[in-house]
C-alpha cells in the first residue's frame, strides 16, 4: 500500500497521501520534520536536509504546522502555489549543502472535495540517507545531525567522533563500490571464456587455437559501468530486480528500428545480480546488481563479426580491427536514456559514477558511416566518465550524448565539431526510443 512515505521516486503525489499522513497524527522525529511557511533563511532548510542526509533519512512537510505536541495540525493549511517552488529547493540542496544532495521533492496542490486548490500546496521533501557523507553547510564550516527524542527532535553540530563514524559510512561506500565493479569484471571474464570455448569447434582447420584465443581476448570492448558513488545497502529485491530488468529495456536505437544490445541473451540469477549474456553473433554481456550497479561489455560489433566470419573460413576481413561509429553511438544513447529510468524504478536519484568506452582501442580506426576510416588510436583505453546525479543525467541526456561521442571520437583522431549532425541524430533516435520508453 501506498503512502507518503513510501511513494516512489518520480510518481505523481496525490493530495490525498497528504492528508493521511497528517490525520496518523506521526510526531515530528528524527525523521519527520513539519515546518508551517517556507524557511525564509535558506540556511535553516539546508540545515535541516543535511542533518537528515548525515543521519537517518527524513521527510520534511512545508506548509503543515506542529501542535504543542509536536503533531501535525489537521486540515494542513498550507502555503502560497508559486512557480519556482521545486527549482529554490533544489538550488539550496546543490548550492548551499556540499556535497550537494538531490532529494525528492512534491509540491503537491491542496485539494477540497476533489477540487485541486491554486492558491494553496503542500510540499514534501523526502531525503535518503546519504552515503556521500559528511555533508556541510555553512561555506563547508558546519555540519549538522539529526539528534534528539520524539519529543524534541533538533539538528545538531557532529562532534569530531559522529564525523569520523560519518566518514567511515564513505569509505565503506566507496570500497562496496569497487568491489562490484571488480565482480562485474571477473563475471564478464568467465561469461567470456565460455563464448571463447564455444566457438573453437566452428573455427577451421589450419589455425593454431591457442592463438586464435589469445587474438580473440585482444578484441576490441565496448563498455560501461555506472554504480551509486557509496552503495550500502541493496536498493532492492532479486524479484524486484528482475521485473525492473524486464520493463526497462536496454536496447541500442539507431536511425532505424531500436535494436536490443541483449536481445538473444536469457536472464538469470547470480549472487545479489542478474546477468543477461549472448554469444550469438557477438559477445555480449551485462549486469544489473541489487545495489544499484548497471554494466554492459561487447565486442566491436564490426570486429568481432568480421573475425568471426574469418575463422569459420569466410574470407572477407576488410572490417577488422575497425569500430562501427553508429553500432557506438546507438549504444550510447541507448545507456543514457536507460539509466536515468532504471534508477527511478529503484527510487534512487542520488550521485553516481558513470564510465563509458572502448577498451584494446590500441591499433583500432574509427568507420564512418561512409566507410572512412579515422586514425588509429594509440591508446589502450579510451573513455568518458563523470561523477553526477541521477537527475542531472535526465535533465541533459542531448548534451551527455554529444560530449560522449565527441570525446572519444577525438581519441581516434576526429576533432572535428559534428556536435549539430550529433544533435539531428539525437532527435531521430530518441524518437525511436519514445516507442519504448
Amino acid at each position: 500500500m501506498r503512502s507518503l512515505l513510501t511513494i516512489p521516486s518520480g510518481e505523481e503525489c496525490p493530495f490525498e497521501l497528504v492528508e493521511k499522513f497528517c490525520q496518523l497524527g506521526i510526531r515530528e522525529s528524527r525523521w519527520v520534520e513539519y515546518k508551517r511557511d517556507f524557511p525564509a533563511n535558506n540556511v535553516n532548510l539546508a540545515k535541516t536536509i543535511s542533518a537528515f542526509a548525515n543521519t537517518l533519512g527524513g521527510t520534511i512537510l512545508i506548509g503543515v504546522e506542529a501542535d504543542d505536541s509536536n503533531r501535525p495540525r489537521v486540515p494542513p493549511k498550507g502555503i502560497t502555489l508559486a512557480v519556482g517552488i521545486e527549482e529554490k529547493i533544489l538550488q539550496i540542496c546543490s548550492l548551499s549543502i556540499f556535497p550537494p544532495i538531490w532529494p525528492d521533492i512534491w509540491v503537491v496542490p491542496i485539494d477540497t472535495q476533489g477540487v485541486s486548490s491554486e492558491k494553496g500546496c503542500i510540499v514534501v521533501i523526502r531525503i535518503q540517507s546519504s552515503q556521500a557523507v559528511p555533508h556541510s553547510i555553512a561555506d563547508r564550516k558546519e555540519i549538522y545531525l539529526r539528534t534528539g527524542s520524539i519529543s524534541q527532535p533538533f539538528e545538531s553540530l557532529a562532534t569530531i567522533d559522529q564525523i569520523q563514524e560519518l566518514l567511515r559510512r564513505r569509505k565503506d561506500g566507496i570500497e562496496n563500490r569497487r568491489s562490484l565493479t571488480s565482480r562485474f569484471c571477473a563475471r564478464s571474464e568467465f561469461f567470456y571464456d565460455l563464448y571463447l570455448q564455444e566457438m573453437l569447434p566452428n573455427i577451421r582447420g589450419g589455425l593454431h587455437k591457442p592463438t586464435v584465443l589469445d587474438v580473440m581476448r585482444k578484441l576490441a570492448r565496448i563498455e560501461f559501468t555506472c554504480v551509486p558513488c557509496f552503495p550500502a545497502e541493496p536498493l532492492t529485491s532479486s524479484r524486484d530486480l528482475r521485473q525492473v530488468v524486464e520493463t526497462i529495456p536496454l536496447f541500442r536505437p539507431t536511425v532505424g528500428s531500436p535494436i536490443s544490445p541483449l536481445n538473444h541473451g536469457s536472464i538469470r540469477t547470480v549472487q545479489e545480480s542478474l546477468v543477461q549474456y549472448s554469444g550469438r553473433n557477438y559477445f555480449q554481456f551485462g549486469q544489473f546488481d541489487q545495489y544499484g550497479l548497471v554494466a554492459y561489455r561487447e565486442n566491436s560489433v564490426a570486429d568481432a563479426r568480421a573475425w568471426r566470419d574469418w575463422l569459420y573460413g569466410q574470407e572477407d576481413s576488410s572490417f577488422l580491427r575497425a569500430i562501427h561509429p553508429v553500432s557506438f553511438r546507438g549504444l550510447v544513447l541507448g545507456t543514457i536514456l536507460f539509466l536515468p529510468r532504471f534508477y527511478a524504478a529503484l527510487g534512487y536519484w542520488g550521485p553516481i559514477e558513470f564510465r563509458i568506452g572502448i577498451a584494446n582501442a590500441r591499433g583500432y580506426a574509427m568507420l564512418d558511416s561512409y566507410g572512412d576510416t579515422s586514425p588509429v588510436c594509440p591508446d589502450d583505453e579510451v573513455s568518458w566518465r563523470a561523477s553526477l546525479s541521477v537527475g542531472e543525467l535526465r535533465e541533459s541526456v542531448e548534451e551527455h550524448y554529444t560530449n560522449i561521442v565527441q570525446h572519444i571520437y577525438a581519441a581516434f583522431g576526429w576533432d572535428k565539431d559534428i556536435a549539430g549532425d550529433l544533435r539531428k541524430e539525437f532527435q531521430v533516435s530518441s524518437q525511436n526510443a519514445s516507442q519504448y520508453y
